[in-house]
């Protein structure tokens, strides 16, 4: 397993430790620098740097009971707290891959773009600065190579307004 501590660069001091419950595979800010956005093996979680606190362990496959939606990526937190993440529409079937933003508290989910992928990989995505643009990278399944996408969607619109092909 393994953590993250914070330092104050300022002067050095240890602030918090984080210790996220499974591998650690990324770390980033959120816009305001107070909080750490973990992505772990298999969930994702916001922590408060200053107190090293889980602020939130995102919807995930191994809450119980399981959730409608399930977080796959956390992009951002925006100054008002809202949490924007790439999640899984797993009931009803067919899991379908969309752009929510979850309440601060992290309990109602806004679908913002409600149909990103059916069946894809995303392995990354980036929301522009303002907000109004999501870029996906793709993976999808082909019979002689993957064939490796990016599509660029219109936020307030939930439209595709261009594709890049592999």
């Amino acid at each position: 397993k393994t953590g993250v501590t914070v330092f104050n660069i300022r002067t050095g001091q240890e602030v918090a430790k984080i210790k996220p419950k499974d591998s650690l595979r990324e770390i980033r800010f959120s816009a305001n620098g107070q909080l750490l956005i973990v992505s772990a093996a298999e969930h994702e979680s916001v922590w408060d740097i200053a107190t090293g606190e889980l602020r939130h362990e995102m919807p995930n496959f191994r809450h119980r009971p399981m959730p409608d939606v399930v977080c796959k990526k956390v992009l951002e937190t925006d100054e008002n707290g809202y949490i924007w993440a790439i999640a899984d529409k797993v009931k009803p079937p067919p899991h379908q891959s969309m752009l929510v933003r979850y309440s601060p508290d992290a309990q109602k989910t806004e679908i913002l773009i409600p149909e990103l992928a059916e069946s894809v990989l995303a392995v990354h995505a980036a929301l522009s600065t303002d907000r109004t643009l999501l870029a996906v990278n793709t993976i999808r399944a082909s019979k002689e190579m993957p064939r490796i996408e990016i599509d660029v969607w219109d936020v307030a619109t939930a439209k595709k307004i261009k594709h890049f092909a592999g």
